[in-house]
């Protein structure tokens, strides 16, 4: 028995490809969904260096949840550019460039705290005081690195292209 398509379910499912698949048909999420769960996952990184620092004992512990987090984003959405795999030299171009957008930022702003906390020392900056501070400091710093590098290549690679003749309503 034939089915008769439905113009609904039609719709559903190119806006599924949309979100879910590049024009080569490799599975992977869109670059803004990659945006907004990257965030996600570096807030929650930055609400337990928060955490760590009102002296919760709890605060390295959700700081590296969100560091796997976010590692698992890089991992998972990223992974043929980083790893090589059926990529061109633009794609890898763009992963390397972002790894550098993502260590200047992270360093930049790690030196300028180091600095700050050096030269206004009787601002009573934030510093440190317990293995859990550090330990939650390092992690941050580490998700804010993938995470940041994971933004800059879903911002930099190009939106997906409908084929010729496919229309998308959203």
């Amino acid at each position: 028995m034939a089915y008769k398509s439905s113009r609904g379910v039609a719709w559903i499912d190119r806006a599924t490809k949309r979100l879910t698949q590049t024009p080569d048909g490799a599975d992977r999420l869109s670059r803004w969904l990659v945006v907004a769960f990257t965030i996600l996952m570096l807030s929650v990184s930055y609400m337990g260096l928060a955490m760590a620092v009102t002296g919760s004992d709890r605060g390295s512990f959700l700081a590296l949840m969100g560091l796997l987090g976010v590692f698992a984003i890089w991992l998972g959405f990223h992974r043929h550019i980083h790893f090589g795999g059926g990529t061109d030299e633009r794609e890898r171009l763009v992963a390397w460039k972002s790894f550098g957008v993502s260590s200047a930022l992270v360093g930049f702003a790690l030196i300028a705290w180091m600095m700050a906390n050096g030269a206004l020392e009787n601002a009573r900056l934030w510093v440190p005081e317990s293995k859990d501070q550090w330990r939650a400091l390092g992690l941050v710093s580490i998700a804010s690195l993938h995470g940041f590098a994971s933004i800059a290549i879903a911002l930099m690679q190009p939106p997906y292209l409908p084929e010729p003749g496919e229309d998308f309503p959203l």
